[in-house]
């Protein structure tokens, strides 16, 4: 709509984050630092953003709180210990429960690097295909919310018709009126032919969104 129109100045703190997001994806750079990436994105975006930057050709460096966010995302850890660089091959939880188990020996030591890089690209693969499987199950959601909504617009706009039909038949100047009382027979009766038909398919629907959260 008019938003495509509107200058960077007036957008949000979150709308200002994902362009400058978009920006840096869209451009030809082989190296992304990125600096608590997530905040101000919504589950949505940052499921999609996350499988951009799987796409990503290029070194990704990313400072982050977002653990989730990390473990889906991040093939090699480094830390900085007592002035020297150890080197993780792997995803968070796989640094944390590295260094938990082994001493700085063992981590240094040329198979147990073998090892760790076979892990890493096995984690690699298993978490893209995770978050393409978060992806399938987005889109299955979305769609069914798309046929959702409108059925419960339906159903909300009869029920108070429904409400409202009823008032008028109990009012006495209604009443009086056999025309008026006919009309609003019929009217009432198509009402709820449409809420018995909408009913169905309202609990059909949301039953299959329950199913797959």
């Amino acid at each position: 709509g008019d938003d495509i129109h509107k200058p960077i100045s007036v957008l949000s703190g979150g709308e200002k984050s994902r362009v400058g997001l978009l920006k840096m994806l869209l451009s030809e750079s082989n190296l992304l630092i990125l600096d608590e990436p997530t905040n101000h994105l919504d589950y949505a975006t940052k499921e999609l953003f996350q499988k951009a930057l799987l796409e990503y050709g290029g070194t990704i460096i990313i400072v982050s709180h977002d653990r989730a966010f990390l473990d889906d995302l991040v093939e090699r850890v480094i830390e900085i210990r007592d002035g020297r660089l150890y080197d993780y091959p792997g995803n968070y939880s796989w640094f944390i429960e590295k260094r938990n188990v082994q001493t700085t020996a063992e981590i240094d030591n040329g198979e147990n690097e073998k090892s760790d890089q076979s892990q890493a690209e096995r984690s690699k693969e298993q978490k893209r295909s995770e978050a393409e499987e978060r992806n399938r199950i987005y889109r299955e959601k979305r769609s069914i919310e798309d046929r959702l909504s409108p059925i419960e617009k339906k159903i909300e706009k009869d029920e108070k018709r429904k409400e409202e039909i009823s008032g008028l038949l109990c009012d006495p100047g209604v009443l009086d009126d056999s025309t008026k009382v006919q009309s609003l027979m019929i009217e009432l009766k198509d009402t709820e032919k449409r809420l018995e038909e909408n009913y169905p398919l309202w609990e059909e629907l949301a039953a299959k969104i329950e199913s797959i959260k």
